[in-house]
């Protein structure tokens, strides 16, 4: 990996046990559905590629992912790969701008550095270690973010793209909403599917019940919460802020009416509403039935 550059231009070739090396390309160029974003040069003469590897989906061979994958796991592959005269110094490293995150997995990003900029990378006698100066840290950070947002939404969309054909427009079933600097997700309430539940609620309703369910239960939006939550950058919206009092306490009083009719009395009616989610979120709406 070190000299893989070397060899791919063919300038020089390497033996193991009369064995010839192949080069180990960390950016895989040669994958269709590689992103490959355009050269930046920063101050010092340095300049900056990113790349974004495709989903496992979209790799031309499970054999390519594999190799893809290097020898320390997909993981720990990513972040900056820093190069002093196409030789390899560093594979692999965020430089201490961000930390390695699951879903910036598929983000690696190639620098070429000058060799006269030994002493302000801090490049130590081993050429194995380098540290950005402060000069360089901001231009970094803010071509990496940019990267690193294109890789998340690969990761998040399991490499998937969206094409919206003339006249058409893509249907999600959740939709992301953010409100005060937090976020939250809510059923599309004008998706197709959900009309056409909507629709099959008037002759079967527990079928219609059940199928609107199972598609909330299997389209969940784990993976993008996960990131959000990872993220940290805003925080969760709490359930129901924002939403009208009346919608829970209306539907508390149908339960507790339903206890009163089996013989509970209302503190048993009361106790039993503050064991069920999402009403024992409520003990205060509780308490005034």
């Amino acid at each position: 990996m070190t000299f893989h550059r070397f060899i791919e231009e063919k300038v020089v070739r390497i033996f193991w046990c009369e064995h010839e090396i192949e080069p180990w390309n960390p950016f895989c160029e040669n994958e269709p559905k590689t992103q490959i974003r355009p050269t930046e040069n920063i101050i010092g003469g340095i300049s900056v590629k990113g790349y974004v590897l495709p989903h496992k989906s979209a790799f031309s061979s499970e054999a390519a992912y594999a190799k893809a994958e290097g020898i320390n796991g997909w993981a720990a592959q990513q972040g900056f790969y820093v190069y002093r005269g196409k030789r390899l110094l560093l594979a692999g490293d965020w430089l201490g701008l961000f930390r390695k995150e699951e879903y910036y997995k598929l983000v690696r990003i190639k620098i070429d550095l000058p060799n006269t900029l030994d002493t302000e990378w801090q490049i130590d006698i081993k050429k194995s270690r380098a540290y950005p100066p402060m000069q360089n840290r901001s231009q970094l950070e803010s071509y990496a973010k940019a990267v690193r947002s294109i890789g998340c939404e690969v990761y998040r969309h399991r490499g998937k793209i969206l094409k919206q054909k003339a006249g058409t427009s893509f249907q999600p079933l959740w939709c992301e909403k953010k409100k005060d600097n937090k976020w939250s997700f809510v059923v599309n309430r004008e998706h197709d599917m959900i009309k056409q539940i909507k629709s099959m609620a008037l002759d079967n309703p527990e079928k219609a019940i059940n199928t609107l369910l199972s598609f909330i239960e299997e389209t969940l939006p784990t993976k993008t919460i996960y990131i959000n939550e990872a993220k940290g950058e805003e925080s969760q919206l709490e359930p129901f802020m924002g939403i009208n009092p009346s919608i829970i306490t209306d539907m508390m009083r149908t339960m507790y009416d339903n206890q009163i009719k089996t013989g509970k009395t209302s503190e048993q009616a009361k106790a039993y509403l503050k064991t069920v989610e999402p009403f024992n979120l409520f003990e205060d709406l509780i308490e005034n039935l």
